[in-house]
């Protein structure tokens, strides 16, 4: 089980954690998983053994970990928004908290592709994935 940072403390990765309304711990953005949408046909057929697809899941049901930028989320199109989030067997966020926000405050079921992994495992599977990049070893706006 993943232990929580507690308020104002250091979370297991050393990175200061200041809490939040949905953060029970903080991983920055700038270390996890990205997969681009462009890529997550072929993200399903690598994972294919590990992947489960599900439709329709409320979005209340998953466990953030990362700050987000409220006004860059509720500002999504739709088009983006609905682009199902990567998540871990046991209900972490590993790609998508933006999208997650924004069906969150509008109450909408959401497009999930569970890896059959915890958190951790997840993470290190999805970095596997030979298109995954984090911002921290990428330029450009993260946002």
């Amino acid at each position: 089980m993943t232990n929580h940072a507690p308020k104002q403390g250091l979370d297991k990765f050393g990175h200061h954690y200041k809490g939040g309304q949905f953060i029970p711990f903080y991983v920055p953005r700038e270390i996890m998983p990205q997969v681009e949408g462009q890529y997550y046909e072929d993200f399903k057929s690598y994972a294919a053994s590990l992947l489960v697809e599900k439709e329709g899941v409320d979005p209340f049901s998953f466990k953030p970990h990362q700050r987000i930028m409220v006004d860059h989320a509720v500002s999504l199109s739709v088009e983006l928004a609905v682009k199902p989030i990567i998540v871990s067997i046991d209900g972490y966020i590993i790609d998508g908290h933006h999208r997650w926000y924004w069906h969150c405050i509008k109450h909408i079921p959401i497009s999930v592709y569970e890896i059959s992994l915890t958190f951790e495992d997840a993470i290190e599977f999805t970095f596997s994935f030979p298109q995954t990049y984090c911002y921290r070893d990428s330029q450009g706006n993260e946002y």
